[in-house]
C-alpha cells in the first residue's frame, strides 16, 4: 500500500477555534479520513484563542492531523506555508471554516486518481453541478469559466511536486491575492480542469472582519493581477470586462444590499471604506451602470421584504397558523412582482 496519502487538507488559521473544530468534525467522519488516504495539516498564525489545545484533542486521536503553530503571525504568507508543510499527492488548501458535505472526500480522492499522472491544474469550484467538469486548454478560458472564484481559497490545489519549496513564493502576498496569482501562474502553464459540485457550506462568520478594504482587494487588487495576464495569449480584454462586471453584480451587490438592509450585523467594514463611492466612482462610465442599478434596487427590494416577513413569522409562528400561511404567500408573490 503506498504510504504517500491521496490528499493533504491544508487549513491556515487564525482565531477560529469554534468554527475550525466544526470543520473537522466533518472531515473525520468520512471513510477516506479514516482509511488515511487523506491528512489535514493546520498552520496555525500563532492563535491566541485556544486553536492549539483544540486541534491537540484531535492529534491524540487521529495520526493523519497535524498541527504546526508558526512562531508569528505571517498573515497571508500562511497559504503557502501551509501548502508546503503537506505529505500527500494533492495538497488542497481549504478555509478553516468549511463544512464539507458527505462524500466530499470520496470526489476528491477519485479526482486525484483520475489525474494524478496527467497532473493538470486542478481546481474546486464550490456550485452544485453534478459531476461536470470543464476542461480548459488556456488561461483564457478557465479564467472566463470561473470569474471571481479565482479569489477562493477554498478551491485551490497544487500538486506534491508543485509545493516542494512553496513556502518561499510569497509573491503578491501582500495584495492578500496570492492564491489568484500563484493560480494563474499554474492555469497558464498547464491544461486546467475544473471541477464544479456542491461540496460544502460556509456557516455565518460572528463578527467577520472586512475592514481590509472588500473593493480594494477583490477590484483594485485582483484586477491588477490578472491585468498582468492580459494579451499574448494570456487573458483577453474581453473576459478581464466580464470579471469586472461579474463582481459588480454577482459580488459587491450582496455587501451593499446586506450594508443597507442592516442583514448582516457580523460583518466589521473599514472605516474609510465606503462601497457605494468606490462602485460609482469605477463603474459609473460603463455602459450597463443604469442596468445595474435597477438590479440594485431590486435586489434591495427583495432583501427589505424578505426581513420584513422574516420578523412577521418569527413573531406569529407559534401564535397563529393562518397567518404564517398568509405571510408566506404574500412573500412569494411580492418576490414575483420583484
Amino acid at each position: 500500500m503506498d504510504s504517500q496519502p491521496l490528499v493533504s487538507i491544508c487549513i491556515p488559521t487564525y482565531n477560529r477555534s469554534e468554527y475550525l473544530r466544526l470543520s473537522l468534525e466533518r472531515y473525520i467522519r468520512e471513510p477516506e479520513f479514516l482509511s488515511g488516504c487523506v491528512e489535514i495539516v493546520i498552520s496555525d498564525n500563532t492563535s491566541t484563542d485556544d486553536t492549539g489545545v483544540m486541534v491537540q484533542g484531535y492529534i491524540n486521536k487521529y495520526a493523519n492531523i497535524r498541527y504546526f503553530r508558526n512562531s508569528e503571525n505571517i498573515r497571508d504568507r500562511n497559504f503557502p506555508l501551509a501548502l508546503s508543510r503537506g505529505r500527500g499527492k494533492l495538497h488542497r488548501l481549504c478555509n478553516d471554516t468549511l463544512q464539507i458535505q458527505q462524500g466530499h472526500l470520496g470526489e476528491l480522492c477519485r479526482a486525484v486518481e483520475k489525474y494524478q499522472h496527467e497532473k493538470p491544474f486542478l481546481f474546486f469550484e464550490n456550485e452544485g453541478m453534478g459531476q461536470q467538469e470543464i476542461a480548459c486548454s488556456s488561461l483564457d478560458e478557465y479564467v472566463k469559466n470561473i470569474s471571481f472564484f479565482i479569489s477562493w481559497i477554498g478551491g485551490f490545489s497544487l500538486w506534491h511536486e508543485d509545493c516542494i519549496g512553496l513556502e518561499s513564493d510569497t509573491a503578491d502576498c501582500g495584495l492578500s491575492l496570492w492564491q489568484v496569482r500563484k493560480s494563474c501562474e499554474m492555469a497558464g502553464s498547464r491544461r486546467s480542469i475544473i471541477i464544479r459540485k456542491l461540496f460544502c457550506t460556509v456557516p455565518q462568520i460572528k463578527s467577520k472582519d472586512v475592514s481590509y478594504g472588500i473593493f480594494k482587494v477583490f477590484h483594485s487588487n485582483m484586477l491588477a493581477i490578472l491585468r498582468r495576464y492580459g494579451g499574448g495569449g494570456g487573458i483577453a480584454e474581453e473576459t478581464l470586462a466580464l470579471v469586472e462586471k461579474d463582481l459588480l453584480y454577482r459580488f459587491f451587490t450582496q455587501y451593499l444590499v446586506l450594508a443597507e438592509c442592516q442583514a448582516d450585523k457580523n460583518l466589521v467594514y473599514g472605516e474609510q471604506e465606503n462601497l457605494h463611492m468606490a462602485i460609482q466612482r469605477c463603474y459609473g462610465a460603463k455602459d450597463y451602470y443604469e442596468d445595474y442599478l435597477a438590479f440594485y434596487k431590486k435586489e434591495l427590494r427583495k432583501c427589505k421584504i424578505e426581513m420584513l416577513v422574516k420578523a412577521i413569522f418569527h413573531w406569529e409562528q407559534n401564535k397563529n397558523t393562518k397567518v404564517f400561511q398568509w405571510g408566506k404567500m404574500i412573500f412569494r408573490k411580492l418576490l414575483a412582482k420583484n
